[in-house]
């Protein structure tokens, strides 16, 4: 499973506290002593933020803490940044009802308050915290109630983090001709804007895309794009998934796998690094499947229980879904047919009851070969294959290969027409410099023919 880099608009403190969060802590704890009531909240909000990555439960506690204050001066808009803040710490800690429920209570009072930024935000944001729970309807829902408001706005770095958000909804339902459009839409956005980390966030996805497609060189392209943006900025969190995403490419392509794992273990390290759980997650996952390429599949099982159990935690219904697919290979590679077909079944059932089609095929695939030849059931094995020859069809009318072509072009043409206008506008630009330097000298000479006449009178007197 690629990473995509899903956004969070409106964090306030969570990158800016930089490498060293205790310093910026004891710091935040002086300024609190000596601080007036009506500054106290922001203080105890930053202090709450920088914790996030350093001790979960701290930053819950100072979080707390700026609602009970925020009560005591009755400031509405001070209480819906927080409550949102708080919301933004529990997706961190892998709580995302709970991050849901307080967005709720944010956006009811940013709507209350008309403030059109903060409710494009809460929007997005639950969009976010559904996607990441495996529920892609509801997210694309709230996406796009957050695009209505960005636009409201006028907002590109909003709008484009919206096709960022969008597109990474439509790649989970599988639609990745609609992924690609939202992202090249984002991309346009960003270049505008000259928003260099944007700029790479839709590099790395675009790169899923390539990557999804068999475009290997393209994919690493882009890639290898992002990672450059990246390491400039300093941006170590982001560079996680880049490595995420780099890894598997070198497993699943060229079958490099032990560049494959360095790149995995740079990763993890990352992620454990910044207490990011679906992250770690994921990194279990990725390094499971790789042994299984290796075939040490000892070591195989146990990454893979390791990300079940932390996405069981997070309550992630798609990293259970891959998990226990990949469970499912594995023991079917160990003619293990019983606990294969546990974990495939259990797998296609969350795929089937939240739509997670990038799996369907897949997970038939797995089961058709058991039916058939492993442990031979032919109502089961009928079943299966009329499921996966009706999936197959709807695939092939998508014509996935031949439309992401198309959107390329869209956007390639796009540029084409930009680079004509700019090229026509700086002709028209030369031509105005031409104009105005010709009458320049028209000036100059008249002026210099007008002092000769001069000197020529005023000498003619003289002799």
């Amino acid at each position: 499973m690629r990473y995509l880099l899903m956004i969070l608009l409106s964090f306030s403190a969570m990158v800016s506290m930089g490498s060293k969060p205790l310093e910026l802590i004891d710091s935040l704890k002086v300024e609190l002593v000596n601080s007036k009531s009506n500054e106290r909240v922001k203080i105890l909000l930053n202090i709450s933020e920088a914790y996030r990555f350093v001790n979960i439960s701290e930053s819950y506690k100072y979080g707390n803490l700026a609602l009970d204050e925020v009560e005591k001066i009755n400031d509405s808009l001070q209480k819906a940044k927080v409550l949102k803040s708080m919301a933004i710490s529990s997706y961190i800690d892998g709580k995302y009802n709970i991050a849901i429920e307080f967005t709720y209570k944010a956006l009811n009072i940013f709507s209350q308050l008309a403030d059109k930024e903060g409710v494009a935000a809460c929007y997005n944001n639950i969009g976010l915290f559904y996607e990441e729970k495996g529920e892609a309807d509801s997210a694309l829902k709230y996406y796009k109630k957050s695009f209505y408001y960005e636009k409201l706005r006028g907002d590109k770095l909003g709008m484009a983090y919206y096709y960022l958000t969008i597109g990474n909804a439509f790649y989970y339902k599988d639609e990745l001709i609609n992924a690609l459009d939202n992202y090249f839409k984002g991309l346009k956005l960003m270049q505008e804007i000259n928003n260099d980390d944007g700029i790479a966030r839709f590099y790395n996805v675009i790169g899923v895309i390539y990557e999804d497609s068999k475009k290997y060189e393209k994919a690493l392209e882009y890639y290898s794009k992002a990672e450059e943006i990246f390491i400039k900025q300093g941006n170590e969190e982001v560079l996680g998934s880049i490595y995420m995403n780099m890894g598997e490419l070198y497993s699943m392509q060229s079958k490099k796998y032990k560049l494959a794992q360095d790149y995995f273990n740079k990763a993890l390290s990352i992620k454990e690094a910044h207490g990011d759980k679906t992250g770690i997650a994921l990194a279990y996952n990725n390094l499971g499947y790789l042994f299984g390429y290796m075939e040490d599949y000892k070591t195989a099982i146990k990454y893979l229980n390791k990300s079940y159990i932390r996405y069981l935690e997070v309550d992630s219904k798609k990293g259970l879904v891959m998990v226990e697919y990949n469970l499912g290979l594995i023991y079917n590679e160990l003619d293990k047919a019983d606990s294969s077909i546990k974990y495939l079944q259990k797998s296609l059932n969350l795929v089937n009851e939240y739509g997670f089609d990038d799996f369907k095929m897949p997970v038939y695939e797995e089961l058709l070969k058991i039916y058939s030849i492993k442990k031979p059931e032919k109502d089961l094995f009928k079943k299966h294959f009329d499921s996966y020859i009706s999936y197959k069809n709807s695939v092939i009318d998508k014509l996935r290969l031949s439309k992401l072509r198309e959107v390329e072009f869209k956007y390639d043409a796009d540029k084409i027409v930009q680079d004509t206008n700019k090229l026509m506008q700086e002709n028209r630009e030369k031509d105005q410099l031409i104009y105005q330097l010709k009458m320049w000298f028209m000036v100059l000479g008249g002026v210099l023919i007008f002092i000769f006449l001069i000197y020529l009178f005023f000498f003619k007197n003289k002799t």
